[in-house]
């Protein structure tokens, strides 16, 4: 079996890549498989505090041995998430028809590179699949093993050099064609999520969003993605720690302990998967909304008891 080369972005946070590498080998594909860790580089004015994680990241990555082969590649300059990303994937598709991504903060199950390694295998060849999505929500029971979706996921996901190449990095392109079209509500999974506000804000340059523009370039070419039932990811990079996340737990999910069976099913969208989305967000927004609240009603009641005491 040719094994799927890994490729993990990092930056400052070794505990985290640390954390991440630990998982990741106790995968019994790890070492068959060939391990690319991208590391960005030093941004202007950096503290000696952030210069000294970047290092202590690039350590890890250097001392790395658990895997069939490992290359760290070392970016001098900052390039931020979505470049990093973009440069990357391109890097290893100039080699690889097929590749695994992974961020420095993706947990993953023991089975995870199997199951990534028998889906891209799989469904190599079919042209409307886009990408194998290693990570899925904390919802009701889906009564199948794996099933498709319109929209990705990026927390452990592989796809072929054939749907990369249909990336469109200008997110101004996406958004018109998504209004020409008339696509702007099933774009946010039926007005659920407000993925094109996303757009737009990447394109207004207030977020260094490639996910997004990854998502439009599946959505437009009508391409799916594949899931298991129960996830094999965790992301632990909500605790406030990473550039682009805050601190939430609405997403911590158990990661499967048993093998998820990849086979061949009906290439549509489950109905029953994507009504479930739907109610995660749903539930999402009012627990927010809800925790706000109680943010403010204790931030008044602490002020009061200032003032009386």
């Amino acid at each position: 079996m040719n094994f799927v080369p890994i490729l993990i972005f990092a930056f400052n946070r070794p505990n985290k890549l640390l954390a991440t590498l630990n998982a990741l080998s106790l995968n019994n594909e790890s070492k068959n498989s060939n391990l690319y860790i991208y590391c960005d580089g030093y941004p202007k004015n950096i503290s000696y505090e952030e210069e000294k994680q970047i290092i202590l990241t690039r350590e890890i990555a250097k001392n790395e041995s658990r895997f069939n082969q490992v290359k760290v590649i070392e970016v001098s300059e900052n390039q931020g998430l979505a470049n990093s990303v973009i440069k990357g994937i391109n890097y290893v598709t100039s080699f690889s028809n097929k590749l695994i991504i992974l961020e420095d903060d993706i947990i993953t199950s023991n089975y995870f590179l199997k199951f990534m390694n028998d889906a891209l295998t799989l469904y190599e060849y079919d042209q409307n699949v886009a990408s194998i999505c290693g990570y899925w929500y904390p919802t009701r029971k889906i009564n199948s093993e794996t099933f498709f979706l319109r929209c990705s996921s990026s927390w452990g996901w592989g796809t072929w050099r054939r749907a990369w190449d249909k990336f469109e990095i200008d997110g101004e392109i996406l958004k018109n064609k998504i209004l020409k079209n008339n696509l702007k509500h099933s774009f946010d999974l039926d007005g659920t999520v407000n993925y094109f506000n996303m757009l737009e804000d990447q394109i207004r340059q207030k977020n260094d969003s490639w996910a997004i523009r990854w998502y439009a370039s599946i959505f437009l070419n009508k391409m799916l993605c594949l899931y298991p039932s129960k996830s094999l990811v965790n992301n632990i990079g909500f605790d406030g720690s990473g550039v682009h996340s805050g601190n939430i737990s609405i997403f911590n999910t158990q990661v499967s302990k048993i093998d998820i069976k990849v086979y061949r099913i009906e290439k549509n969208e489950l109905k029953q998967a994507f009504v479930n989305l739907r109610k995660f967000y749903i539930k999402g927004k009012y627990m927010y909304k809800l925790n706000k609240l109680i943010q403010l009603i204790k931030k008044c009641f602490f002020n009061f008891q200032l003032i009386f005491t």
